[in-house]
């Protein structure tokens, strides 16, 4: 039934990386892959996963007031992928929680928020959790029954699954699934002659991931939770904390295998053999893992970067132990660290300055392409087309900030009236079209050499190679194309790249139609489209929103990520959530907004409240007490048990 809030608070209210070099032939790696990338398309709220941003600075170094910040980028969708949540079960229980800040949909418990004395916000860690095996099967009658193992045999087990045909007849289907014991289950349609892939993943075990956010709603000091963090033990996340005592803390908690056979033979990124030579010894101790309470200098960031530096080398198995072989690119955590650290020498924070900096859209990857590709270029313009001299003309004097030029979020509106964010808004255009061609013209040839497409929107690890061997004294022969017949040199690719970039903008970007290329924006071809999660599995848009030009890209802090391996530049992933939480006076204020609202019927009035603010990098002040939950609530539903 629906009931009044007035009526509900007299009634209910108490008084009171490294590129990989993946060796030639190696068996049953491309089928891996390819059984991966099937498997994206399972993932509604996964694109963009490994992108979010979070910190904590700490009131000793800021007159006594702490923020932590926490945007977490996931699909954007309609409705969203976050809601607004307020449990209290003190005032109007007897309990021992009040919580507030973002909820999945239908879950009780915040998964990112505060409570009375406490805040927490995650990003992905990524430790390195699965493994792929090559099994030996034991075939009876040509069915698979057991596999070679540690030189004797181990029995599969095989579970027949029924399934429910979505059809008017109600027809089932089954499917037999076999798992080895001590790996995990075989991946479907891998099984080929004696040999298949099964994948032992640390999330087969029982865990207790729910009680540690339990232990979080009900604990009121960073120590406490971080007590509590230990249940979290897959999915690791960079958990940051703050408390109200003061204190600030940073533990990326889960159980990490401990691969201890010899990491030079077998890496644990590629198929390792099942026959028991690659097992895992348990897992790195707690001890061993990143944690950190009140760093010196009073604050730290995250942004699912390499948090232990063991990527640097090179060779991310040269250290004590293994943790993964492939983080984010680290320019979002890089951009927010310095805008954090120039305000901690300049003048500490405000609420408005971590605003900024989590809405902040300047590209560092932007600034080293450019430069490198100027240093490259040398000056001679001479051998690009008419066009692409046009555009590179205006990266000169470029901040770098991939802003829309637009004067508001319509990706056909009027152009903003600064002539120096418009300039900018065609520099970041051609920025995005060219830094995907000169990968295609750096990596294309040997991957088709290879039989492999080129991807780039799939391999982070390309970027960082193209940016090193752009800046690095290698070999020219890097860069010749292999299919061509000629002798390619660097300057050959970043020309070639460059001119093709321009050219796509001209013949596959039909948003530019009838624009000269000074008015070649990025809002006018970088758009959000949410799309509802109930149509769009059919192909069906018309309760889509959208679209709207946003800026950021790939990279920034505020991340705007968009398909990389084509020119579109329409936005599938970024903040599915802002949230800022202000300590000060003993209290915890929390400024936060989602891209919609929190009603997902439609037609309901509500269902995209907090866009607006999204669009506009705006926060809501959420409500984190009975009285003002109730006081601004529209209408409330309340849940009795049935007769």
């Amino acid at each position: 039934m629906v009931v009044q809030p007035e009526d509900a608070k007299s009634a209910h209210h108490p008084e009171g990386h490294a590129a990989a070099v993946l060796p030639e032939n190696y068996q049953g790696l491309k089928r891996a892959l390819d059984w991966v990338r099937a498997a994206e398309s399972f993932k509604p709220f996964a694109d963009g996963l490994d992108a979010s941003n979070n910190w904590i600075t700490s009131p000793s170094i800021n007159g006594g007031v702490g923020y932590l910040a926490n945007d977490p980028h996931l699909s954007l969708t309609f409705p969203s992928v976050f809601m607004l949540g307020f449990l209290d079960t003190k005032e109007l229980g007897g309990g021992t929680i009040r919580t507030w800040g973002s909820v999945f949909p239908g879950t009780p418990l915040t998964v990112i928020g505060a409570n009375d004395n406490l805040a927490w916000g995650e990003t992905v860690a990524g430790y390195d959790v699965l493994d792929v095996y090559e099994e030996d099967l034991v075939l009876e009658d040509e069915e698979p029954v057991a596999v070679n193992f540690d030189g004797g045999e181990v029995d599969l087990i095989k579970v027949t699954l029924t399934f429910e045909v979505a059809d008017a007849d109600k027809a089932t289907e089954t499917a037999d699934v076999y798992v080895v014991p001590h790996h995990g289950p075989i991946i479907p349609d891998s099984i080929d002659g004696t040999t298949a892939l099964s994948y032992r993943w640390t999330g087969h075990e029982p865990t207790q991931e729910i009680r540690a956010f339990v232990g979080l709603a009900q604990t009121s000091t960073v120590d406490d939770a971080f007590e509590a963090i230990e249940y979290f033990d897959v999915g690791a996340q960079n958990f940051v904390l703050q408390d109200t005592a003061g204190d600030i803390g940073y533990y990326p908690h889960a159980k990490v295998p401990l691969r201890d056979w010899d990491l030079s033979t077998y890496k644990p990124w590629f198929v390792l053999p099942g026959d028991g030579t690659a097992e895992w010894n348990g897992y790195i101790p707690n001890e061993d893992l990143p944690k950190v309470k009140n760093p010196e200098r009073g604050y730290l960031v995250t942004a699912n970067n390499d948090i232990n530096g063991t990527l640097q080398s090179g060779d991310p198995t040269d250290g004590e132990y293994y943790w993964y072989f492939d983080r984010a690119v680290g320019y979002r955590a890089q951009r927010a660290d310095e805008m954090l650290t120039e305000l901690a020498e300049a003048k500490g924070f405000t609420l408005d300055d971590h605003k900024a900096v989590q809405t902040d859209v300047r590209s560092n990857y932007a600034r080293d392409l450019v430069d490198a590709t100027l240093d490259v270029l040398g000056g001679d313009l001479s051998n690009l087309s008419a066009d692409a001299e046009t555009l590179i003309g205006y990266w000169d004097g470029w901040s770098f900030d991939l802003s829309t030029g637009l004067a508001g979020s319509d990706p056909g509106g009027d152009a903003s009236a600064d002539a120096t964010e418009r300039a900018g808004a065609v520099a970041a255009m051609f920025f995005a079209a060219y830094e995907t061609e000169l990968r295609r013209g750096i990596f294309g040839d040997e991957l088709d050499d290879a039989g492999l497409d080129f991807d780039a929107d799939e391999n982070d690890q390309s970027v960082v190679a193209a940016l090193g061997f752009m800046t690095d004294a290698v070999e020219d022969a890097i860069f010749d194309d292999t299919g061509t017949g000629g002798t390619e040199t660097r300057k050959d690719v970043v020309e070639a790249a460059l001119s093709a970039a321009a050219a796509a903008v001209i013949d596959d970007l039909p948003a530019m139609e009838g624009y000269p290329p000074e008015e070649w924006y990025w809002g006018r071809v970088h758009h959000l489209v949410l799309e509802h999660l109930a149509f769009a599995a059919f192909d069906l848009h018309f309760l889509d929103q959208g679209p709207f030009a946003i800026p950021g890209g790939m990279y920034t802090v505020n991340v705007a990520g968009y398909p990389r391996n084509n020119v579109s530049f329409d936005t599938t992933s970024g903040p599915s959530l802002r949230i800022i939480h202000e300590f000060s006076g003993g209290g915890i204020q929390t400024h936060l907004t989602i891209p919609g609202g929190m009603r997902p019927e439609v037609g309901d009035p509500h269902q995209l409240d907090l866009l607006d603010l999204w669009l506009a990098h705006d926060y809501y002040n959420i409500p984190n007490t009975v009285d003002t939950v109730l006081d601004a609530a529209e209408y409330m539903y309340a849940f009795v048990p049935a007769s």
